[in-house]
């Protein structure tokens, strides 16, 4: 885990490639959101996918609902580029997050706790994240709960492999590669 305070902003790299759409169920992403919530008691989480045009919010719990809208892009690159878990324990007091209108509009952001989402290949895909209107910390346990549910949606988000059927098996022609009547036995 990493925590952000008072370091100057990083250089932001672009999100990755395209990716193709997930086969998950809209009910079982937010299910996952509020999970992320549970185990780390806090009233939001997001889970997104990213592509280089835009960010995709496929679940959240309690962010929308209280008419804020989709996290600044910069919040997202941050945590893709980010190995591990990003801790912001309080965004109010890092200068590199203060001024964002998350933190300083009406949703009066103050944590943040974010894993990129990988896919198969390794290359970020999305994040999750949660959120507070209350400073905080994650202890370890909730850290290694919260990275743990990340590596499940980085599977579950990922392209699938099997959008297309293989071929089917060909069959060998058995007549071309058995012997001949004319052949004499051993």
């Amino acid at each position: 885990m990493t925590t952000i305070a008072n370091r100057p902003h990083e250089e932001v790299r672009s999100p990755p490639a395209p990716v193709a759409p997930s086969v998950v169920p809209d009910a079982v992403l937010t299910a996952l959101a509020a999970l992320a919530c549970t185990l780390c008691q806090t009233p939001i989480a997001l889970i997104s996918r990213v592509t280089p045009q835009r960010q995709h919010l496929v679940a959240q719990v309690g962010l929308l609902e209280s008419g804020a809208a989709l996290p600044h892009l910069a919040w997202t690159i941050t945590t893709l580029n980010h190995t591990g878990l990003l801790v912001v324990p309080d965004v109010a007091a890092t200068p590199h997050w203060q001024d964002d209108w998350l933190a300083s509009g009406p949703a009066g952001i103050r944590f943040y706790a974010g894993l990129a989402l990988h896919g198969p290949d390794g290359q970020p895909i999305g994040t999750l994240c949660v959120m507070d209107t209350q400073p905080r910390e994650l202890d370890a346990a909730t850290q290694a709960q919260l990275s743990a549910l990340a590596q499940v949606l980085g599977a579950a988000l990922a392209p699938s492999r099997l959008e297309a059927p293989p071929p089917a098996p060909r069959r060998p022609n058995w007549r071309a590669i058995a012997p001949s009547s004319k052949a004499k036995p051993i």
